[in-house]
């Protein structure tokens, strides 16, 4: 007669490496999967199921690793979410000072001023009138990727102009 621990043991030995494959194709890193794996086969023993078939023990454990498995990835979700919200919580308290944003606002506005031809341009088409990319290009005569670049040149002019009023 086996003890327990003994057809635990066996159970360990004949469905970890199905179920830590599975876990990877689900998408886990091998850490990730190990880790995984075994909270499947300790709740399959905390929940006293050791008398399944073969089939249903597998079938089980699978089950019991896919949903641990999205309860991480809700939870990395969550703390990415969490990081975000602190980070623009911060900046934000930086930014806001005592006048509820609006020396922010008006600094911006000043940086928005100094920028010179298209590049005012094209930022004005593309973010207060919300046109798409396709239609600021052809407006301007330039190409998406063209557009794209006059663009990216435009906000780091912004960053800068910025920067130096709050270093100032």
């Amino acid at each position: 007669m086996t003890t327990p621990a003994q057809e635990f043991e066996a159970i360990v030995r004949s469905h970890v490496g199905p179920l830590w494959r599975y876990l990877r194709l689900l998408g886990c890193d091998g850490a990730r999967a190990d880790d995984l794996a075994q909270e499947s086969l300790l709740t399959l023993w905390r929940k006293n199921l050791l008398d399944m078939e073969p089939a249903a023990t597998q079938a089980w454990l699978r089950k019991t690793a896919r949903y641990l498995y999205l309860d991480t990835l809700r939870a990395d979700q969550r703390r990415r979410e969490t990081a975000l919200a602190d980070a623009a919580d911060a900046v934000f308290s930086e930014y806001e000072g005592v006048d509820g944003g609006e020396s922010y606002t008006a600094q911006l506005k000043a940086c928005l001023e100094r920028l010179a031809g298209r590049a005012r341009e094209a930022m004005d088409l593309r973010y207060r009138a919300g046109q798409s990319n396709t239609e600021v290009a052809a407006k301007l005569d330039l190409t998406e990727d063209g557009l794209k670049t006059l663009l990216k040149r435009s906000k780091e002019a912004l960053r800068q102009c910025l920067g130096g009023r709050f270093e100032s």
